[in-house]
C-alpha cells in the first residue's frame, strides 16, 4: 500500500509537470513576397520569452512568373546577443533549426531570401517557432 501512494502521488506530480508546457510562440508567414536578386525580406522584430531552439518549416514557395518552387534560404538576428546573426539555412517542408546560435531569451528577427539571384520575386507560405 505503501508503494501505491508513492506511485499515486509521483503520477500526479508528473500530470502537473506536464500541464506547464513550453511557452514557445509561432509566426505564420503568409503569401509574402521575397525580393529579386537575392534581395532579403525581414520579418520585424519578435521577442522570444523562452530559452530553447528556434525552428522554421516552408509549407509553400513558387516564382511569381513562372510558378516553379524555389528554394528559400533563413537565418535570424538577435538584437541583445553578441553573436547577432545565425547562419543561413535552406527552409525545407519539415521543421529545421539552427542549433545552438540562436536559443537565448529576446529580440530577434527573420530573414529569408531565395537561393539563386533571380530577376523574379517568389511567394512564400511558412512558420516560423521562436
Amino acid at each position: 500500500m505503501k508503494y501505491l501512494k508513492y506511485t499515486v502521488a509521483l503520477f500526479i506530480f508528473a500530470l502537473m509537470l506536464s500541464t506547464l508546457g513550453v511557452n514557445a510562440k509561432q509566426y505564420n508567414i503568409d503569401n509574402i513576397t521575397i525580393p529579386v536578386f537575392s534581395g532579403i525580406w525581414n520579418s520585424g522584430q519578435k521577442e522570444k520569452e523562452t530559452f530553447g531552439p528556434q525552428q522554421i518549416k516552408k509549407i509553400s514557395c513558387t516564382d511569381s512568373l513562372t510558378g516553379d518552387g524555389r528554394v528559400i534560404l533563413a537565418r535570424t538576428y538577435s538584437y541583445y546577443d553578441p553573436v547577432g546573426y545565425s547562419s543561413w539555412i535552406e527552409v525545407p517542408y519539415s521543421y529545421a533549426s539552427w542549433g545552438a546560435s540562436n536559443q537565448n531569451a529576446g529580440a530577434y528577427r527573420l530573414e529569408l531570401k531565395s537561393n539563386k539571384s533571380l530577376p523574379t520575386t517568389a511567394k512564400f507560405n511558412g512558420v516560423w517557432q521562436y
